[in-house]
């Protein structure tokens, strides 16, 4: 990626001003957001005319275009320089949203945001041209006004984790992270194991650092201006990874005809204490979807969600997901590890889940 062609100095200058007021709201001002797509499509439209004007034009004709689009880029990064950054709790919401920003590629969007299925076709549409142009174990931070329906819009992580095929494989690398990894041994009629992820979690957060903050920023809009008539700006995430904080997750595929019909089992370590276990409550006691399960694990929290988008690699959007969470600690490695156990299906039980999640051992 090419760097900030104009302003540099001007930019960063803006930004580190911007960034000491560390506004912590995400509400992003929709007419800056119209006023940058306006200039962008203007951009746009000025190189779709001389396009077309390209076969009639000279030599010197074709100098001209040059400056004029030199002139334009210049315009972009002037007002963006003006516009965006001129307001410090706009700059600061971007960075906000980046540092908290969940990857859409593990996590399912809040139910207290309602993102209808266009929206969230939208969504998987990015993600997925994204996810295309990582290499495993890659995540980059995307930014698209088409995504503030979501919680921590309008910037989102997208991740591409490697993936393996078989279950000894992914035990291999896992075992690095959790030292005695549980798998299931009694899966639901019909099911079995299809893949395993190592997803992660980078080192280190943008809030604490300034010169990163900056970076991220300088380079969507860089991004951007070098794609003007794209819908959404990215960048990698270049921080490196610590292992112990790696999400492996395990892939359950049905038999059925609908292939998209899927179990995932998630395993994130929470703590590492040597003195109790993390205990695991309903986050809402008055919400009727939400209940308390008791298990020859312990306590489990059972919730069921309708109409929630779930994003993941070739996957569609299902209007029902359902989940089991429960924690478990390993006094030999001062592990405590929370477990997921999630289907976007209803033929699956509460019961199934609760007998698959009990064989895990």
């Amino acid at each position: 990626m090419s760097k900030l062609p104009m302003c540099e100095a001007e930019l960063t200058e803006k930004l580190k001003k911007n960034l000491q007021q560390q506004s912590l709201s995400i509400t992003s001002p929709p007419e800056l957001d119209r006023k940058i797509e306006q200039l962008y499509d203007a951009y746009a439209d000025s190189l779709n005319h001389s396009a077309r004007k390209s076969t009639k034009k000279n030599s010197k004709s074709k100098k001209s275009f040059f400056f004029k689009r030199h002139k334009w880029v210049t315009a972009i990064v002037t007002v963006l320089c003006i516009i965006v950054l001129s307001s410090g709790v706009y700059a600061s919401n971007m960075v906000y949203s980046i540092v908290t920003g969940h990857t859409l590629l593990s996590y399912t969007t809040d139910t207290k945001y309602d993102v209808t299925l266009e929206e969230g076709k939208e969504i998987m549409r990015i993600v997925k041209q994204v996810q295309q142009k990582l290499a495993p174990g890659e995540a980059a931070y995307v930014y698209s006004t088409k995504v503030n329906p979501l919680e921590y819009g309008p910037v989102i992580k997208v991740k591409n984790p490697h993936s393996y095929s078989t279950l000894s494989e992914w035990k291999k690398t896992i075992g690095s992270v959790i030292h005695q990894v549980a798998v299931p041994h009694k899966l639901p009629q019909g099911y079995t194991f299809s893949y395993g992820t190592d997803d992660y979690i980078y080192e280190g957060a943008y809030e604490n650092d300034k010169h990163r903050q900056i970076k991220m920023i300088k380079g969507l809009l860089a991004n951007k201006i070098e794609n003007p008539t794209a819908d959404y700006a990215w960048m990698i995430d270049d921080r490196p990874i610590r292992k112990r904080y790696k999400m492996p997750t395990l892939y359950y595929n049905g038999k059925q005809a609908n292939s998209n019909h899927e179990i995932r089992l998630s395993y994130y370590i929470i703590a590492n204490n040597p003195n109790k276990n993390t205990k695991i409550d309903i986050v809402d006691p008055s919400d009727t979807n939400q209940s308390t399960i008791s298990s020859s694990k312990g306590n489990m929290v059972y919730s069921k969600v309708q109409r929630t988008p779930i994003i993941g690699e070739n996957k569609e959007f299902e209007e029902f997901s359902q989940y089991l969470t429960w924690s478990e600690y390993n006094k030999y490695t001062h592990q405590s590890i929370m477990y997921t156990l999630s289907s976007n299906t209803p033929e699956i039980t509460k019961e199934e889940l609760v007998k698959m999640a009990e064989s895990i051992k």
